[in-house]
């Protein structure tokens, strides 16, 4: 009798510890939806005119674990505020940091960007880009019409975990989304 209490003593412990160490080794069910640095996004902006130039200034970076498998959050460059970006900005908020990002450098109230993309194709009026996550102002200007555009704030996040994507078919990833927002009128980005 003593020597099963042992055997049953020892049986669950085992048992016990094959159980709480399942939970070390599991994966993700579907990998290819871990967030990864070089995950990007089809950015496309609609009614640009004859001529004109799009700048994207990305003012605020994705983070990445250190093994780049997966996200932990996001960074703004200095001078802007990361919560103001995420509840609604305002269109006096996005000029602002637009006017920031043109002023010049060692300015009050510079802003300098993450990154700057002046490349990227217009066609028939419609801009597109392939952008990493972040959120990018987009400033259109020279116009051949002399149409003056107000600035852009595109974001390229990653959707909640198990929320859906209503991004387009062709873009580079599975995880990303983008969304536009600008003063009056309808959004220019699908």
């Amino acid at each position: 009798m003593k020597k099963m209490k042992k055997l049953f003593a020892v049986l669950l412990t085992l048992a016990m510890m094959l159980g709480m160490s399942a939970t070390v080794f599991a994966a993700p069910q579907n990998e290819d939806l871990i967030p990864r640095p070089q995950d990007t996004v089809n950015v496309t902006i609609n009614g640009v005119g004859e001529g004109a130039a799009v700048t994207l200034y990305k003012i605020v970076k994705a983070d990445y674990a250190t093994n780049d498998m997966g996200l932990t959050g996001y960074t703004a460059v200095e001078g802007v505020d990361l919560a103001s970006l995420a509840n609604q900005p305002t269109s006096q908020t996005i000029n602002q940091i637009a006017n920031g990002l043109l002023s010049e450098a060692g300015a009050e109230g510079h802003i300098a960007a993450y990154e700057t993309i002046t490349d990227g194709t217009v066609v028939n009026g419609t801009y597109t880009k392939d952008v990493a996550a972040g959120v990018y102002i987009a400033i259109i200007s020279k116009a051949a019409d002399g149409t003056i555009y107000n600035p852009i704030l595109l974001t390229a996040a990653y959707a909640p975990e198990g929320g859906e994507n209503n991004a387009e078919e062709d873009r580079k990833d599975n995880n990303l989304d983008q969304t536009a927002v600008r003063e009056g009128g309808e959004d220019v980005v699908r």
